[in-house]
């Protein structure tokens, strides 16, 4: 192993190999850096690094028109009404990185310790999603549980190895903010994708869960109402925010069945023409956060969530990635872990309708937590 990230080679583009990953990012984390990668295509991420002080915090709207010019990396928190977002501008490259030089302070302020959910509590709160929907409150809500675990000297590069060994076509994403711990995701959804070759920017609504199970093909798999209700909500929702919003010369495919991991999920895929080059950062303002990790209607089922679930979900359930270069991509923050000292903290969500059964929200979140759990 090398012991200095000089010694690893970055293109001229910014992007390392996904057999870089794991080392650069174990170096990394052990700086007080802020830094970004995201999957782009098969074996290459796009990166993003820069001093802590250069972070920037993003406001509301402002986002389409401070950033747009800019090459870094976003990350955004499922509550952008109370919290802001931030961006890690692209200023370092390997070569300029100095890890003797930029070594992480000890944290001696403890953050106040969140418990982790209960089954008998999650499973009121489902049964309390359920009344209401019932009641005609709402369509649908997206009920969250958290987890976790002790692990004393945790290396992150181990859990990246073995993320992109067992889940190859997960939108694989890693991020460290001082002051907010390093995120690790390997999400099954994206938020939405541009390449700079092209004049559309893609988008899919995912929702519906089934466990995978060995020999089964995704063409003949079978869902019922609850999950097909699921779905249709998430893909109403994006069609509606963009006809509502001007951006009505987009394709629809779907829904069909894909697999991620041991789950297999309902999605339909958008193609939607780009009008102008703050189309990107606009729609992620205008489709953030959709029922799929939230609810329906959107703005009071978040605020019923943070209500009732009993935690912060930070940056659990927002999106993160690259924008400004020649591949733009944001991911929604699901399957993921956060890693603060010695404590690494798993979060998932299952989506709840009036069709739905408290058991088997417990049993799906359960398996949601596993995505990432049963590698460590």
């Amino acid at each position: 192993m090398v012991s200095d990230i000089r010694d690893s080679t970055f293109s001229s583009s910014a992007r390392i190999s996904g057999e870089q990953l794991p080392h650069l990012v174990s170096e990394l984390s052990r700086t007080n850096l802020a830094f970004g990668f995201v999957k782009v295509s098969e074996d290459e991420f796009a990166f993003a690094a820069s001093p802590a002080q250069f972070v920037q915090k993003t406001e509301g709207k402002a986002l389409r028109e401070t950033f747009r010019n800019n090459r870094g990396f976003l990350v955004f928190p499922f509550d952008t009404s109370r919290y802001p977002g931030y961006f890690i501008p692209a200023l370092l490259q390997a070569g300029q990185i100095h890890p003797a030089d930029c070594q992480k302070e000890e944290n001696k302020t403890a953050a106040k310790p969140e418990r982790d959910t209960t089954e008998v509590y999650y499973k009121y709160i489902v049964e309390k999603a359920i009344e209401e929907i019932k009641e005609g409150k709402f369509q649908k809500l997206v009920p969250a549980r958290r987890k976790t675990l002790v692990h004393p000297d945790f290396d992150p590069g181990i859990l990246l190895k073995k993320l992109m060994d067992a889940y190859p076509q997960a939108h694989l994403l890693v991020f460290q903010l001082p002051g907010h711990g390093l995120w690790i995701s390997a999400s099954p959804e994206i938020l939405l994708e541009q390449s700079i070759d092209s004049d559309s920017i893609r988008t899919m609504a995912l929702a519906g869960t089934r466990i995978f199970n060995e020999g089964e093909d995704l063409k003949d798999m079978s869902w019922t109402e609850k999950e097909i209700e699921e779905q249709a909500l998430v893909s109403g929702f994006i069609k509606s925010k963009l006809y509502g919003t001007g951006y009505s010369d987009f394709t629809e495919k779907g829904p069909f069945s894909v697999r991620a991991g041991n789950l297999v999920h309902l999605r339909t895929d958008f193609q939607i023409a780009r009008k102008s080059e703050s189309d990107f950062l606009k729609l992620a303002e205008i489709l953030h956060p959709t029922p799929a990790v939230c609810g329906s209607p959107a703005a009071e089922a978040r605020e019923w969530l943070i209500q009732h679930e009993g935690f912060g979900r930070s940056f659990f359930s927002g999106f993160a990635g690259m924008c400004g270069g020649d591949s733009d991509k944001l991911v929604v923050l699901l399957r993921i872990c956060r890693i603060q000292g010695d404590e690494l903290t798993f979060f998932a969500g299952a989506g709840v309708t009036a069709l739905s059964n408290p058991e088997k929200e417990w049993m799906e979140t359960g398996e949601k937590l596993k995505t990432l759990m049963t590698l460590l």
